[in-house]
């Protein structure tokens, strides 16, 4: 009876741990980027991963692959997901009630945003030091020097009147009696200020994060191994022109929609496609909905003369369905084309889970009984946007059959590691606190080994002191 009790316990452990390894290889963490949202920034490419969409249409074989590649024109929405960010903004809430502009407009994330430009803009490069008290957060609330873009271009002082009762309430916080609450505040503030320095200075702008891609040449020859790409937020396009174009041939030709209407946005949705396999049959449809690009293109396949449409799209998030306008676009083209059952692929990033589409609307498939949406089985998504961390977002809305087409994240993927992190070594002050210490300021707090504290009489030296080093705006 010992023996089988031992052996049954040997099989739970082996049945837990292979459980284990599999949830760590659906993560789509651990293979993309969790933008720090997971407490650190691994180096990759973007915070989706690839999808594989291996599709029969018209009986030939297509090999397509689409990518969100994280815009750096959306590189500021991490900052929603600062630790502690709720907590610090409830406890904003009991100080001003209602009257957070932050919290009412919906923009908290805004502030560590500005929060962490400010405080940037004040390290010591010399002493590779940032340093914060209440002076230098008392500077922060004046509006005037230190705007926001939450109140647009012309704000009321009303408005900049609110901003700075929040910024004050905020520095209440950090300089607040309660320990618990001043403690929060200052990993929220580290977290910012790391965040600040890898969009800025680290590993997130795209010239960083295209180097990662030029690194993973097994993941390069599957992209290179495909005849058509869908692309969504793509700050460069002309460097994937570069990147599949490895010859003077240049067989791969690429339709690129700004988001801006003067072209000056870092948000471009990409088609790219092989013109020895496919031709380009007129001007392709192009737009914006919720100010979110997409691409619909008229391709004829050179392989028996037959055409279908090829769409890239960005699907805005939260409580949207735009699934009926996509089709809609595809009516239209299919009464241009004289051509009412012709097939058609709009891939991308969808914002949305298959359930989460369940939950929304059904009029897609009210208007077109065939259309039908295709998802990975794995998670597409590292970050965790509206709650879907590691679920498949980026996919396919077909007519296709279901054994006509088949959707796979890409591989193959390299496990992401974790980026160097801020060079700069942050020093918080207060008048009653050092850093994540409590007591006067010529008092230092040591934990010893049972963190029971130890006060030790040793005077602050000068330099502990010093106030931060101004730097003009």
């Amino acid at each position: 009876m010992k023996a089988l009790n031992e052996t049954t316990t040997k099989l739970d452990f082996l049945a837990r741990k292979m459980a284990l390894q599999k949830a760590f290889t659906d993560s789509a963490f651990r293979v993309g980027t969790s933008l720090f949202r997971l407490g650190l920034i691994p180096s990759n490419v973007s915070d989706h991963l690839p999808i594989d969409i291996h599709a029969e249409i018209n009986n030939e074989e297509h090999q397509i692959l689409s990518w969100n590649m994280l815009s750096d024109e959306h590189l500021f929405n991490n900052f929603m997901n600062i630790s502690g960010i709720e907590t610090i903004h409830d406890a904003m809430h009991d100080i001003l009630g209602d009257n957070n502009i932050y919290k009412k407009k919906h923009m908290e994330y805004h502030f560590f945003a500005e929060l962490s430009q400010f405080l940037y803009e004040k390290k010591n490069n010399d002493q590779r030091t940032i340093t914060i008290d209440e002076h230098v957060l008392k500077a922060f609330c004046n509006v005037d020097l230190h705007g926001t873009r939450i109140l647009g271009r012309s704000p009321t002082d009303e408005q900049k009147k609110e901003v700075v009762l929040a910024r004050e309430a905020f520095l209440a916080l950090y300089s607040t009696e309660n320990k618990i609450m001043s403690h929060e505040v200052r990993p929220s503030i580290r977290h910012a200020l790391e965040m600040i320095y890898h969009i800025k200075d680290g590993a997130l702008p795209w010239d960083k994060r295209l180097e990662y891609l030029k690194s993973n040449k097994k993941l390069l020859g599957n992209i290179l191994g495909k005849e058509l790409l869908m692309f969504q937020e793509v700050t460069k396009p002309g460097d994937l022109v570069a990147l599949l174009n490895p010859s003077d041939e240049h067989h791969i030709k690429m339709v690129c929609h700004n988001s801006n209407p003067n072209g000056i946005s870092k948000d471009n949705c990409v088609l790219m496609y092989d013109e020895r396999r496919y031709e380009l049959i007129g001007d392709p449809t192009t737009g914006d909905i919720h100010k979110k690009p997409y691409i619909f293109a008229l391709l004829r396949d050179k392989k028996n003369n037959q055409s279908f449409i090829a769409a890239s799209k960005n699907h805005p998030g939260g409580n949207t369905d735009c699934r009926q306008q996509y089709l809609d676009l595809v009516s239209k083209m299919r009464t241009e084309c004289n051509d009412p059952g012709i097939c058609y692929m709009i891939a991308g990033d969808y914002n949305h889970t298959a359930h989460q589409f369940n939950l929304i609307s059904n009029k897609a498939e009210a208007t077109d009984r065939l259309a039908t949406m295709f998802y990975p089985d794995k998670g597409s998504m590292a970050g965790n946007d509206y709650g879907n961390l590691n679920h498949g977002i980026d996919g396919v809305m077909s007519n296709l059959s279901d054994e006509k087409i088949h959707v796979s994240v890409a591989e193959p993927l390299m496990t992401s590691k974790p980026a160097d992190p801020m060079p700069y070594a942050i020093h918080f002050y207060s008048k009653d606190t050092l850093e994540y210490q409590a007591g006067p300021l010529n008092t230092k707090i040591i934990f010893d080994s049972q963190d029971s504290p130890v006060v030790s009489t040793l005077e602050v030296n000068d330099a502990e002191r010093t106030s931060p080093v101004s730097i003009a705006w």
